[in-house]
């Protein structure tokens, strides 16, 4: 079933919200990290998306952490630098598109990350099948 907008695995996780920004006198802006980190997922995506145009229905993006971290963190702030990489790369216009955000964390050797974003309809087949 490869009816994906975009399937992707890259090494490492995002940077959290709480890396994301720093301020200074009264303005707020991205961490140089985090333009790094978004630059280059953002071209990745790009690479391996499977639609030519961004795609404007509703989505649904899929995402797992993979960790050897035993570090204790929120799993929803690694979400918001990588939905906005889908943006960047062109694959949707904006992140109200997203009906149905599924996230797992699963404990391993490596620090990955893999993400599907397919059309909302589609995601009611594989749902069962992701999360366990």
């Amino acid at each position: 079933m490869k009816n994906f907008l975009l399937e992707l695995e890259f090494e490492g996780l995002p940077p959290s919200v709480n890396h994301m920004y720093r301020g200074a006198r009264g303005w707020r802006y991205l961490t140089a990290d985090t333009i790094g980190f978004q630059t280059r997922i953002s071209a990745l995506m790009r690479d391996e998306c499977q639609i030519q145009e961004t795609y404007t229905g509703a989505v649904a993006v899929f995402i797992k952490f993979y960790t050897n971290n035993k570090r204790r963190w929120d799993i929803d702030n690694r979400v918001k630098s990588l939905i906005d990489c889908l943006e960047k790369a062109g694959i949707i216009q904006d992140d109200s598109q997203i009906d149905a955000l599924i996230i797992n964390r699963e404990r391993c050797k490596k620090s990955a990350t893999r993400i599907i974003v397919c059309g909302y309809e589609l995601a009611k087949e594989i749902a069962n099948s992701w999360i366990i």
